[in-house]
Parts: C-alpha cells; sequence; structure tokens
C-alpha cells in the first residue's frame, strides 16, 4: 500500500505534474516535492492556469481548438 509519492517537480515538466497530481488525487495518495514539501492543491492549479495561458496564446493550438478545425 502506498501512502504517498515524492517527486522533484522541478525535474519533471508541467504536464507531467498534473498527470501525476491527478492520479495521486483518484488514488487517495499524497504527492511531495522534495524541496516544497506537501504538494498543495492550489500549486497545481497555479501550474493548470499557467499551462493553459500558454496553450491559448498558441496560435497553432488556437486553430486546432476552433470549431471550423477539420482533422485530416
Amino acid at each position: 500500500m502506498v501512502d504517498a509519492f515524492v517527486t522533484d517537480m522541478t525535474a519533471v515538466g508541467p504536464a507531467m505534474i498534473l498527470g501525476l497530481y491527478a492520479l495521486c488525487v483518484v488514488s487517495g495518495i499524497e504527492m511531495w516535492d522534495v524541496s516544497g514539501g506537501l504538494v498543495a492543491h492550489e500549486q497545481v492549479r497555479a501550474i493548470a492556469d499557467a499551462v493553459k495561458r500558454r496553450l491559448d496564446a498558441n496560435e497553432t493550438v488556437r486553430g486546432m481548438l476552433s470549431p471550423n478545425h477539420r482533422l485530416g
């Protein structure tokens, strides 16, 4: 049985942090950072908001998400 997952958040990208945190939440496991301690929901929310801002600012991503975008 696992009670906590420990990672070095400076060694992985934001998408990996978000994915790992989601896995921890649904599994009922705490996520800890080696230098920052327990990872709080607010920290992960700030990372998610930053990623969303970067995606929203990206022309290619905006075009892909537009309702007029056609696959293939």
